[in-house]
């Protein structure tokens, strides 16, 4: 029935091999960015996490530099203790990438490294660029 020339068998089969590789690449690739998207949203809901405690307390919770992960909650007694009132961040993922944070009284900043290109957030190379969300949620990132 498939009676093709040795020619055309090889062609097919480069041809599919290509296909695969193309179709690996891209999904690599998207894998990526959605990783840099949700590292954004992690970091966000960090972010709205000590604007709510800032709207109930007009401070914001006292953080030395550490990583975003350490920060597990943060409720009414402060950050990492269990409170009595509602809870204003409670970390139910695991981070995709690494981020630090650093709180005092009138400010935060969340600093986080995107790795691919955002035009939006006026990362235009494909190196990716350092990203920062300070006080009312304010991110503004930098190409590398």
């Amino acid at each position: 029935m498939f009676n093709y020339s040795l020619k055309t068998k090889i062609f097919l089969i480069m041809a599919f091999v290509f296909l695969l590789v193309f179709l690996l690449i891209i999904t690599t690739e998207e894998k990526r960015r959605a990783d840099d998207l949700l590292l954004v949203a992690q970091a966000k809901q960090l972010a709205f996490g000590l604007e709510r405690y800032y709207d109930k307390f007009n401070v914001y919770p006292d953080l030395t530099r550490s990583s975003a992960v350490s920060i597990g909650s943060i409720s009414d007694k402060g950050v990492n203790v269990a409170g009595e009132q509602k809870y204003y961040f409670v970390r139910d993922f695991a981070w995709v990438g690494s981020a630090t944070i650093i709180s005092r009284a009138d400010n935060y900043l969340i600093e986080f490294e995107l790795k691919r290109k955002w035009p939006l957030w006026n990362i235009d190379k494909n190196k990716g660029g350092q990203c920062r969300i300070t006080a009312a949620m304010n991110m503004v990132c930098r190409a590398n």
